[in-house]
């Protein structure tokens, strides 16, 4: 039986294409969209075995609805993945602070270093990545169970992190993009993590 994957929806462009991403896996037999308006009981009915938040614009604390809740419910439960938005409130989640990037980035790519752990074993490294963010999660603010595993090699900025002991992970670019390398590949990496 394949993965029931649950998508929380912030309200952005790019949401379908993250849809459309994990749609065209074959480990995915049922992908729900959820409003991040839903209560948590909603999110809890569908049973997931995976947990993904989606970019959107705003601020985690204030336009992510019920992400960050979701978040803290279903982590050591379920795999948990968040984009952008999603990886902003993963970081708020666990205590880190979010302030504004050293730079604006609005569909540029940035070539992206990282440790090759985490969501992005076997990428290379740099890989070309998709950047459309204003704040960030600032790294030294990370608390000791969120682990930084990728940085844009133009800017510095923290670009991935896992929970050192739950699958949970965090990625400021957006894998979903066609401008970044190796998508698909991010994709099948957190779908595996279900297995």
């Amino acid at each position: 039986m394949g993965t029931r994957l649950v998508l929380i929806n912030n309200k952005d462009s790019f949401v379908y294409n993250l849809y459309h991403l994990f749609a065209a896996l074959d480990e995915v037999d049922e992908l729900k969209v959820v409003s991040n308006k839903a209560p948590l009981r909603r999110i809890e009915s569908l049973d997931p075995d995976a947990l993904v938040i989606s970019p959107g614009p705003g601020h985690p604390e204030r336009d992510a609805g019920v992400s960050i809740p979701a978040i803290k419910r279903f982590t050591g439960q379920i795999p948990i993945l968040g984009v952008c938005l999603g990886h902003q409130c993963i970081g708020v989640a666990f205590g880190a602070d979010v302030r504004r990037a050293k730079r604006i980035v609005h569909g540029k790519t940035s070539p992206i270093g990282h440790t090759g752990e985490g969501l992005l074993e076997g990428v290379e490294s740099p890989f070309e990545g998709m950047r459309y963010h204003s704040l960030v999660v600032d790294e030294d603010t990370l608390p000791e169970e969120l682990i930084p595993y990728a940085w844009a090699e133009d800017d510095g900025e923290l670009m991935a992190m896992r929970h050192a002991d739950h699958d949970v992970h965090g990625l400021q670019f957006h894998p979903e993009s066609f401008m970044t390398e190796a998508g698909e590949r991010i994709a099948i990496n957190f779908i595996s993590l279900t297995v």
